[in-house]
């Protein structure tokens, strides 16, 4: 049964089509304003394509429960979980939707490169990413107290982390004695695992009845998870750093001719490359790259490999 699902993104797609079209933003600006609307899309298809996989065998369930797009926010930090699935043993599979272009490579040492045609790029680990959000949404909920009981005690509740990758994208991962990459998965596949799986769980029920609670009791813990959402709101312009200077009418500012190199030198002064905007230490254009395309976490700066830490 599908208790929430995803936000609409009209609006702030809505915003930023119109930073576009009314205004004549420095280059570097609409740059950054195109590849957010890009971006946007992408994510959006992303998780979509997920939703579809996973509630293609189970929407009308009352085994599980799916919540897709749940954001909480727990003190100064918020998890934004993609997909949500909770079933009847009180197990919750924590789905991080992602879409890599042509092949998503995974080396032994834990790192994550995406290869979009000649070009590659390092990326953050989603299963990293996907371990923070777990961690934050057990606090939430013991923070809630709505974990169900039963004669009083707190049913344990069991956590995955489980990374969905397009279909179309190839996943070139190294041996599992390596680096253990068991919970990244094809969103079909994964689905199908799950769904036979499930099938077992469910016609075992007799043999394990003190680990099943009732599909009631697992409906009204997940409206409760869904309670606790709590909608984004989005600035873009102050996420992009777009000034009133910056909103000139249409047709008043001349354009240059390469907005993403102009887009670099605005982040860079008189330095060349890309530099850590907290200690100043000169760093790799990937890292800066993955910095840029997670601006909601870097608040649209770079920064090296060691002062990411201490973002959430």
């Amino acid at each position: 049964m599908i208790l929430k699902k995803k936000d609409s993104i009209s609006a702030r797609r809505l915003e930023l089509n119109l930073l576009l079209d009314k205004f004549d933003l420095p280059d570097s600006k609409r740059w950054r304003v195109d590849r957010e609307l890009k971006n946007l899309g992408k994510g959006e298809r992303g998780e979509k394509d997920a939703a579809y996989h996973i509630g293609f065998y189970g929407a009308d369930s009352n085994n599980h429960f799916l919540i897709h797009d749940l954001r909480l926010e727990y003190g100064d930090f918020t998890a934004q979980i993609d997909h949500l699935l909770i079933n009847r043993f009180l197990e919750l599979f924590v789905l991080e939707s992602k879409s890599y272009g042509d092949t998503l490579e995974i080396t032994k040492d834990g790192a994550f490169i995406a290869h979009y045609g000649d070009k590659s790029y390092a990326i953050a680990s989603p299963i990293e990413q996907n371990d923070r959000h777990i961690h934050l949404l057990r606090k939430a909920i013991n923070a809630a107290d709505i974990v169900p009981r039963r004669l009083g005690v707190a049913i344990p509740i069991k956590y995955h982390n489980v990374v969905l990758i397009d279909p179309a994208t190839k996943i070139d991962r190294p041996p599992q004695s390596d680096f253990d990459t068991s919970n990244v998965l094809h969103a079909d596949r994964w689905v199908k695992e799950y769904s036979k799986s499930d099938n077992v769980s469910l016609a075992e029920v007799a043999t394990s009845l003190a680990k099943v609670v009732a599909s009631e009791t697992c409906e009204k813990f997940g409206r409760q998870l869904v309670g606790m959402h709590k909608p984004g709101s989005f600035n873009y312009k102050e996420q992009l750093g777009i000034t009133d200077e910056d909103l000139a009418p249409k047709g008043s500012r001349p354009q240059i001719a390469e907005p993403e190199k102009a887009y670099k030198a605005s982040r860079t002064g008189n330095r060349t490359g890309n530099y850590c905007a907290a200690c100043k230490a000169d760093i790799h254009p990937t890292v800066a790259n993955y910095c840029f395309n997670n601006k909601h976490r870097f608040n649209g700066r770079a920064y090296c490999r060691n002062c990411q830490g201490q973002f959430a």
